[in-house]
């Protein structure tokens, strides 16, 4: 696969589009423009600490294909969200569609990513007659106003770093999605979560965000939206395991992956070093354009001055002196 042919593909993927409707939401909903992009909204309350409440659904198709690995998810990402703030989850509530005998397995997923995760499921909703099941969560967590890391503070010229944790396998019935090993302890979470906290309290990164499904390329994508800036993603850079390809790679849900921009690669990289592979992949710039490398050659994936990722701008676009 060319740059050209792996641009298209991460525009057509369907973690990619489905982002487009956040910014009309925001516009719809009053939610101010400080705050879209953001992986969790801050609530200040005053004193030295900052809320942060982050809420995500898992995609229909994963839901269907393995309920039980949903409802872990449902825990994961409402969790990873926190984290990638620099912030500390204190409790998950989430809401359920049940359909035909789906409910015990959402429910023992969600128990086991508590569990995992070291984050209680205090509450929630359940709908026991649903037409299709699905998993929805909010995430409550606290964060050090001196510590908070958002996905806004990118400027031209940092560099890009990814961080991915590549033990684990695809999904065998959604290839879509990387599923950590079944019999990992809660250990390696906690280690990857304290790490970002690290980089978050050190401030290490200028900008940061918890990979999703858009994909790692995606996701970078919603960064540079909030962040106002554009750059360039080298895709064979990016950190993978040696059976997945690049082109499949890109588009994948890695399950414990962040994205940073950094005008202190080596010192984040150092940060991050163990529970997570990090690799420099890139570099911002001031274009206002998402481009991919690969092979040599490079291609616009979206022009964030026309449409973005989640409908976001127009916004000024970040000069290197702004």
């Amino acid at each position: 696969m060319d740059a050209r042919a792996l641009a298209s593909a991460v525009r057509e993927h369907r973690g990619f589009v489905r982002k487009s409707p956040l910014g009309e939401a925001c516009k719809t909903l009053g939610v101010p423009p400080s705050s879209w992009g953001e992986d969790a909204a801050v609530i200040d309350r005053g004193g030295d600490e900052l809320l942060l409440l982050a809420a995500d659904g898992i995609i229909a198709d994963l839901v269907e294909a393995d309920p039980r690995f949903a409802g872990r998810c449902a825990v994961l990402v409402n969790v990873n969200d926190i984290v990638a703030m620099g912030g500390t989850p204190l409790a998950i509530v989430n809401v359920v569609s049940a359909h035909d005998d789906d409910l015990p397995s959402v429910l023992a997923g969600l128990q086991e990513g508590a569990d995992l995760l070291g984050v209680p499921v205090v509450g929630g909703h359940i709908h026991p007659d649903a037409p299709r099941t699905g998993v929805s969560a909010t995430a409550l967590g606290t964060v050090p106003r001196d510590a908070l890391l958002t996905s806004s503070g990118a400027s031209p010229g940092d560099a890009i770093v990814v961080a991915v944790d590549l033990t684990g396998e695809a999904h065998p019935r959604w290839p879509l999605a990387w599923r950590p090993p079944d019999n990992e302890g809660p250990e390696r979470y906690r280690e990857a979560h304290d790490a970002i906290r690290e980089v978050a309290k050190r401030h290490l990164a200028t900008a940061g965000k918890d990979a999703s499904n858009p994909g790692i390329i995606g996701t970078l994508g919603m960064l540079f939206e909030t962040s106002t800036v554009g750059g360039i993603v080298h895709a064979d850079r990016i950190p993978r395991p040696d059976s997945v390809l690049v082109d499949r790679w890109s588009l994948v849900y890695p399950a414990r992956g962040f994205v940073f921009t950094t005008d202190r690669p080596d010192e984040l990289i150092r940060a991050l070093d163990g529970p997570f592979t990090t690799a420099v992949v890139g570099e911002t710039d001031g274009s206002g354009v998402l481009r991919v490398g690969l092979g040599g050659q490079e291609a616009p994936v979206v022009d964030l001055k026309h449409g973005g990722v989640a409908g976001m701008w127009p916004r000024p676009v970040r000069s290197k002196d702004s």
